[in-house]
């Protein structure tokens, strides 16, 4: 039955054409595309390669500027079995610069030539002959290069206290103008990882930024390093308590009713982890020969903590406070001026009789004493030693036992000074 209805469409006359027009067409397309014929065919697209032949300007310590992507069509010639086969990727389109040798705007030819030295066709003509290209002075700054670990996490009971690139610093080189734009280049960690400890971290991308924080495009400049390590140091949180201790303490004062206060009990500091719990205090030896009660005493946090310690509250000093409330002050004359530790090649004299000292204490305590039984006494060791003349010295006042009173105030008074001559 299937073959009845065949041998009918054979017996068909438009079908019988029909077929034979497609034949003679597929006949006709194999005979063109075996013969290999003069055509001519134009490759649209092709990207100008600004960077080719580049050493000469870039010998001249210029950079392109400004600069935007160019593309232009290609008319060629040849053989179709070799033109047919052609595609942008087969040319090269480059900027003539071999007569540039300064900064500015210059107008240059556009050279288009085949990659293949080889090639057997023929380019007619391009779109574009010309193109307009901005020079400018290639200049180069070193920056120290800053870390952004603004998106690192720190677990709870740590903290974060410092980082550092390696390297530290970097070269830019580019179009001066553009390179004095860059205000910053620093190295962002991109991660959100937490820590928990001290860690290296490689492959930080370094960014420019101008002097808004606006983050520049590195493209157009050149650095001698891209990426850097970065040091991370972590801390673990940890208190210290605070102590004083009272060393010469003067003769007669009953250190134990000395009533004083700290502005602080402890100290909120971070620590290495590999220290955490070595210490547990931090102690200051005040002399009270020294210091005056009736006033604060700043105890320095400079250069106290260990090495490797943060000071995370970013306090200078404790405020050491005496309660000296009902505390009275008296001046007294004291006329015994003793001079010790002479050496036996000098003769030292006091140029004065008396000192005024002012004692601060209870009124009870200060009724009691008088400017006898005080000494003021000269150190002759602590002096410097001159051949004649009078010279003011320090004066420490030595009170007797049992007075249970300060001394306010430093003191001083003029010896004559004679070396003696054998």
């Amino acid at each position: 039955m299937k073959n009845n209805k065949f041998y009918k469409l054979l017996d068909n006359s438009k079908f019988n054409i029909t077929i034979s027009i497609v034949i003679a067409l597929v006949f006709s397309v194999s005979i063109w595309l075996s013969t290999n014929n003069e055509v001519e065919l134009t490759i649209e697209d092709v990207p100008v390669d600004f960077e080719y032949n580049s050493n000469t300007y870039k010998n001249a310590s210029l950079d392109i500027v400004d600069l935007e992507e160019l593309y232009i069509d290609i008319t060629v010639s040849g053989l179709s079995t070799t033109v047919n086969k052609l595609t942008q990727a087969d040319f090269i389109v480059y900027v003539d610069t071999n007569s540039v040798t300064s900064a500015g705007e210059k107008q240059l030819s556009l050279k288009v030539s085949p990659k293949n030295p080889e090639a057997t066709f023929t380019i007619e003509s391009f779109s574009q002959q010309t193109v307009i290209v901005v020079f400018e002075k290639i200049a180069s700054k070193k920056f120290q290069i800053e870390t952004d670990i603004a998106n690192i996490a720190v677990a709870e009971e740590y903290s974060l206290e410092s980082s550092n690139a390696v390297p530290t610093e970097v070269t830019v080189t580019g179009p001066e103008t553009e390179i004095s734009k860059i205000q910053s280049v620093k190295a962002v960690v991109e991660t959100s990882e937490e820590l928990s400890a001290s860690a290296i971290m490689s492959g930080i991308p370094l960014k420019l930024y101008d002097k808004e924080n606006n983050e520049i495009s590195t493209q157009g400049f050149t650095l001698d390093t891209n990426m850097v390590e970065l040091n991370i140091n972590i801390l673990k949180r940890d208190q210290l308590n605070l102590k004083v201790e009272f060393i010469n303490v003067p003769q007669g004062v009953d250190i134990e009713t000395l009533e004083y206060k700290l502005s602080r009990e402890v100290l909120q500091v971070a620590v290495p982890t590999s220290q955490y719990g070595e210490i547990t205090e931090l102690l200051w030896y005040v002399d009270l020969q020294q210091e005056n009660i009736d006033q604060d005493i700043i105890l320095s946090l400079d250069g106290k903590l260990p090495e490797g310690y943060a000071n995370i509250e970013n306090i200078d000093g404790i405020t050491l406070s005496f309660d000296t409330s009902g505390y009275e002050s008296n001046t007294v004359e004291v006329d015994e001026i003793k001079i010790i530790n002479v050496p036996n090649d000098y003769e030292i004299k006091a140029a004065q009789d008396t000192i005024w000292v002012n004692l601060y204490g209870l009124p009870e305590n200060l009724q009691e004493i008088s400017g006898e039984g005080i000494i003021g006494e000269v150190d002759a060791s602590k002096i410097q030693l001159i051949n004649g003349g009078q010279l003011a010295v320090p004066v420490k006042v030595v009170l007797p036992n049992g007075a249970n009173v300060f001394v306010s105030g430093e003191y001083e008074l003029y010896v004559y000074i004679r070396k003696i001559v054998n």
